[in-house]
């Protein structure tokens, strides 16, 4: 929180000098900031209304029967990854309380490294990329995000 308090006094003073030294330039960067943060309430709103149904539904039991630290846990997280929408960084608070509920950081590897992986836009890819290739990205991606997942699992979790 304070790194937070100290970015945003950092970037109002930083501003002004600007401000200061161009004008013109510095008012159409505010408002394209502006703007920015405008789209990104949206966004922050659904990840506010996805963490409080998590919150609801999804108890420390459940993350611990479905995410064991098993193939079948890498593969629910890996599989989940796939019809997860949205940029990634919109799901790092939900992964972040995920993992205060217990869920292990390999499975999140596993989930963030499969994200490249998505169902609705694979009709789309074997258009532009031809099938095989279609299917060999989805074996190699499916594959390293499970072997991350077990490399960091072998060196940093125990």
């Amino acid at each position: 929180m304070r790194s937070g308090i100290i970015i945003m006094i950092f970037t109002i003073f930083l501003y002004f000098v600007l401000f200061l030294l161009f004008p013109d330039k510095t008012e159409i960067a505010l408002f394209k900031s502006i703007h920015l943060f405008e789209k990104l309430l949206l966004v922050l709103g659904v990840i506010f209304i996805f963490m409080v149904i998590n919150n609801m539904f999804i108890t420390k039991e459940k993350i611990q029967k479905y995410f064991s630290n098993s193939l079948k846990g890498y593969f629910i997280s890996m599989f989940s990854s796939f019809i997860a929408m949205g940029p990634t960084y919109a799901w790092y608070p939900l992964l972040e309380n995920l993992k205060e509920k217990g869920i292990r950081e390999s499975l999140l590897i596993v989930f963030l490294f499969a994200r490249s992986i998505k169902i609705v836009w694979l009709p789309m890819m074997i258009l532009f990329f031809g099938l095989k290739y279609t299917i060999l990205f989805v074996l190699v991606v499916s594959i390293f995000s499970i072997l991350q997942g077990f490399i960091y699992r072998w060196f940093f979790e125990k």
